[in-house]
C-alpha cells in the first residue's frame, strides 16, 4: 500500500522517531559481505528492488486518492534476504515508486512502516515460531511461513494504519475506514502470491533462500 495524501505532522514526525533508528541499525548491521559474496544472490537483491519499486508504481488500484493498493511481497523478500536487508529493500523500492510519481515524498517514513517494516518483522515472527518447532516438513516452511506471513501482510498494514489514521487524522478516517474493505480482498491473493514463489525458490533455487534449511527439511 502507498499513501497518497500528506500526512499531519504529528504523524510524519512520530513516523520519522520510529523508521530512523530502525533504518539506520538495519543498515549497520546488515551482512553486506555476505550479500556481495554472492553475485546471483546480488543481482536479486539489486532487482528486487527494481522490480518492486515499478510494480508498486505502475500496478494495483487508487482508491479516492488516499491510498494506493497493490501486492506487497514482502514476505518472500524477507524470507531470501533477512528482515535486515529485506527492510532497506522495501525503503528503496519505496523511493523508486516516488520516483515514478506515486505518493509524496513527506509519506515515504509511515509507508515503510506500515508495509514493509510490520510485515516484515511478522514473517520473521512466523519463521522464528515455525523453526522452534523442529519438524522437519517442507510445507511447514513453505505455508506456514510463505504462504500465511503473505496472508497475514495485508491484515497487518490494514489494522495498524487505520490505528494510525484514528489517532492522528481522524478526518480521513471515515473515507479510509468504509474503503478498508479492498485491502483485506487482497489477502489471499497475497498469501497465494508469497507461498507460490516461496515454495519455487524452496525448490528451485534453495541456495537463494536466505531463511531455508535444504539440509534440515529435506533431510
Amino acid at each position: 500500500m502507498n499513501l497518497l495524501v500528506d500526512l499531519p505532522n504529528a504523524l510524519f514526525y512520530f513516523s520519522v522517531i520510529l523508521t530512523t533508528p530502525v533504518f539506520v541499525w538495519a543498515v549497520y548491521s546488515a551482512r553486506w559481505r555476505k550479500l556481495m559474496a554472492v553475485s546471483e544472490r546480488q543481482h536479486l537483491w539489486y532487482g528486487a528492488i527494481i522490480g518492486l519499486g515499478l510494480s508498486w508504481a505502475f500496478m494495483g488500484v487508487s482508491v479516492l486518492g488516499i491510498f494506493r493498493l497493490h501486492p506487497m511481497l514482502v514476505t518472500i523478500l524477507t524470507l531470501m534476504f533477512g528482515f535486515r536487508l529485506a527492510a532497506i529493500a522495501g525503503a528503496a523500492a519505496l523511493f523508486v515508486s516516488w520516483l515514478c510519481g506515486v505518493g509524496t515524498f513527506q509519506t515515504l517514513p509511515f509507508t515503510w512502516l506500515v508495509s514493509v517494516l510490520l510485515p516484515a518483522a511478522v514473517t520473521t515472527c512466523l519463521l522464528y515460531w515455525v523453526s522452534r518447532t523442529r519438524i522437519q516438513n517442507l510445507f511447514l516452511y513453505t505455508l506456514g511461513v510463505g504462504f500465511v506471513g503473505g496472508l497475514l501482510t495485508p491484515v497487518v498494514i490494514a489494522l495498524s494504519s487505520l490505528a494510525f489514521f484514528w489517532v492522528f487524522q481522524p478526518f480521513y478516517l471515515p473515507l479510509y475506514s468504509d474503503n478498508i474493505y479492498l485491502l483485506f480482498l487482497f489477502v489471499f491473493p497475497e498469501g497465494f502470491l508469497n507461498g507460490m514463489m516461496t515454495s519455487a525458490f524452496a525448490v528451485m533455487t534453495p541456495h537463494l533462500l536466505k531463511t531455508y534449511d535444504d539440509d534440515f527439511y529435506l533431510k
